[in-house]
């Protein structure tokens, strides 16, 4: 009876190696599996990495660029406000001027004008004493 025991004890025991083997290739078969697929995240997770990495760099570069876009625009922006002022004062200075020389010609246009008259009026009296000369001269003869 005890043999006969042992010898089952033994075909358990022998079973039981037998399932813990196959177990154990199970096991190892599954974290086999499971560290490839974590080292094939790892690696897919590294790439991400570099490639944000290299995103940021030129983020950066481009933040950078435009900034100093940015820059030359605002100076060339406040250089035109600059000669935009300029060029208002320059035609409003012009028109000042303008305004100054069209009172300066009308004047110029009256003064000719009264010129004038005065030179008409000095030919008509200047006619009148010539032609009362003659005149006199002509009835003497």
């Amino acid at each position: 009876k005890l043999r006969r025991e042992l010898k089952t004890r033994a075909n358990e025991i022998s079973t039981l190696r037998m399932v813990m083997q196959a177990n154990r290739s199970t096991a190892q078969a599954a974290l086999q599996r499971e560290k490839a697929v974590a080292e094939r995240k790892i690696r897919e997770a590294e790439e991400r990495v570099v490639r944000a990495r290299a995103d940021l760099e030129r983020t950066q570069r481009d933040n950078s660029q435009m900034a100093t876009m940015r820059s030359m625009f605002s100076e060339r922006c406040e250089e035109y406000i600059r000669q935009v002022i300029g060029f208002k004062r320059a035609i409003s200075d012009l028109t000042q001027e303008k305004g100054e020389l069209t009172m300066l010609l009308e004047r110029a246009i009256a003064q000719k004008v009264r010129l004038t008259e005065k030179l008409e009026e000095y030919e008509i009296e200047n006619e009148r004493a010539w032609n009362i000369p003659q005149a006199l001269h002509a009835t003497k003869i």
